[in-house]
This record gives structure tokens, C-alpha cells and sequence, in this order.
């Protein structure tokens, strides 16, 4: 028996350590909490909060995003150029949005930064670490953390941040 939880310990161990990335690629949806628990009264084909698609393979592998529930606020749906996972196995993207200028109004730039990470015990599931936005209109600047935004209302967030499962 001794032998059997050995080989399976080291088993996880050599898994532990082997440098296959995360496959960050797929459509994502809000999770509740810690848990990452699925919302049971969710519809099956509700909106994806983020969609990351990847390009390339091996270590030439880039990701890009998308964030459909973006354009319901107004604000930019895809990622700016590419995004390569850092040494801590995070992706972060950038967004932007030409601003607008009227005579009686007008459209403020927006320029926004995405951070995630893979869960660390949960497959398919990541954290959205960081959502910040920074508006700019008419000589006004505003800033402003759409993460938190989230927390404050109906998104049920840990202090590791709002996490996402990945919809296979």
C-alpha cells in the first residue's frame, strides 16, 4: 500500500512540475465566490463575460481577447494587439476606444487593462485579477476599477478576484 501512495505521490509531483502551459483559449462565464460555483439559475446560453482566443503553437503561442459584454457599457470588445503569459501565468490585455468630440457632446476615449490567471486547483477556470478603465473626455480624466464595479453589485468575488469557467 506504502508503494502504491509513493509512486502515485511522485506521480503528482513530476505533473506538478512540467512546464505545459495553461491552455488559456475558450468563452468564459461568471462564477459566484471562492468556489467558483455556477449560477443555477443562469440561463445555458447566457452572455460570455470574456472570449480568449489563441494563435500560434509551442512557445510562438499569443492570445487575444475578446469582452462581448463590453459593448452593452460602451466600451471596447477586443484586446489591442497580443498577449504571451508572464512568469507568473498571467495574460494581460489592453483595450482602447477612439474618443469622439461634438459640438454638443461627444464620446470619451477609453482605454482599459485586463489581467487573468489560471485557478490554481480548478481546471478550466480562471481569475479575473484586474479590470481597470480610464475615461477621457473633454479635458476630464476618470478612472475607474470595473472589477470592483462588479464586486459592488450582483458579482460574488473573492479577494483573489471574480472567477470565470471556461464553457466546454
Amino acid at each position: 500500500m506504502r508503494k502504491i501512495l509513493l509512486a502515485t505521490y511522485c506521480l503528482l509531483c513530476l505533473n506538478a512540475c512540467s512546464d505545459k502551459p495553461y491552455a488559456f483559449e475558450g468563452t468564459y462565464h461568471l462564477t459566484e465566490g471562492e468556489q467558483c460555483t455556477l449560477d443555477v439559475n443562469a440561463e445555458k446560453d447566457d452572455a460570455p463575460v470574456m472570449e480568449i482566443i489563441a494563435h500560434g503553437q509551442g512557445k510562438s503561442k499569443f492570445y487575444v481577447a475578446k469582452i462581448p459584454v463590453g459593448a452593452a457599457m460602451g466600451l471596447p470588445t477586443s484586446s489591442n494587439g497580443n498577449s504571451s503569459p508572464t512568469e507568473k501565468n498571467e495574460l494581460n490585455f489592453s483595450f482602447s476606444q477612439e474618443g469622439k468630440t461634438g459640438f454638443f457632446g461627444g464620446k470619451p476615449s477609453i482605454d482599459m487593462t485586463v489581467t487573468v490567471v489560471p485557478h490554481e486547483s480548478k481546471k478550466d477556470f480562471i481569475w479575473l485579477k484586474k479590470w481597470d478603465a480610464t475615461a477621457t473626455h473633454n479635458g476630464m480624466i476618470k478612472h475607474l476599477s470595473l472589477l470592483q464595479e462588479m464586486q459592488k453589485g450582483d458579482a460574488k468575488a473573492s479577494d483573489k478576484g471574480i472567477c470565470l469557467s471556461k464553457k466546454v
